[in-house]
């Protein structure tokens, strides 16, 4: 009655002006193709990291149920120090951390305090560092942008007490990740 469709065991073969092209299986496993119009597509999906990553570390590091990387706050995998992950492949304990480019970011500057760190320890003390001696990651929301398409985003920062749009964002936007950027050759 609200205009909503239910489509499960879907998939989506294409996303076109006026709708989107799905296909299902009957029950005989034939695939059936048809058109959904639609004046607008909002795509979501769960995020899982690539089977390659948990294949090359052959199952040597914990983790959790969505596959992801168990590390401690210094971003040290679990079981092995010696192995640091970032980023959407790994789950702090104790912690939520969104699988976001912000924060793999910020936990790219712990990771790099931490390897020296600990390489220097290790060659002073001949062991492993306790983990007070290393970095602990603590996420900090700096707010959201996004790229809308041509010269047009929306920022959100401070609380949402600061949001920007259309061209204005834009600007600030391609500015913030020209700053950012580890190299000057990395799309904006």
């Amino acid at each position: 009655s609200y205009g909503v469709s239910i489509n499960s065991n879907t998939n989506v073969k294409e996303v076109m002006v006026d709708g989107v092209l799905l296909e299902s299986y009957n029950e005989d496993f034939e695939a059936q193709t048809f058109k959904m119009p639609a004046d607008l597509v909002i795509y979501t999906a769960g995020m899982r990291p690539v089977d390659l990553m948990t294949t090359c570390l052959d199952k040597a590091v914990d983790t959790n149920e969505y596959g992801r990387i168990r590390t401690k706050r210094t971003l040290q995998t679990i079981n092995h120090p010696e192995i640091f992950a970032i980023g959407d492949c790994m789950s702090m304990e104790n912690s939520k951390v969104p699988c976001t480019a912000q924060a793999a970011m910020q936990q790219s500057d712990i990771v790099a305090t931490n390897l020296w760190s600990r390489y220097r320890y290790i060659c002073r003390e001949k062991n492993e560092p306790l983990s007070r001696y290393l970095e602990k990651f603590t996420y900090v929301p700096l707010g959201e942008m996004l790229t809308l398409g041509g010269n047009n985003a929306a920022i959100s920062s401070l609380n949402d007490n600061l949001s920007i749009s259309g061209q204005a964002a834009s600007a600030a936007r391609s500015l913030v990740y020209s700053y950012r950027m580890p190299t000057s050759t990395q799309p904006i």
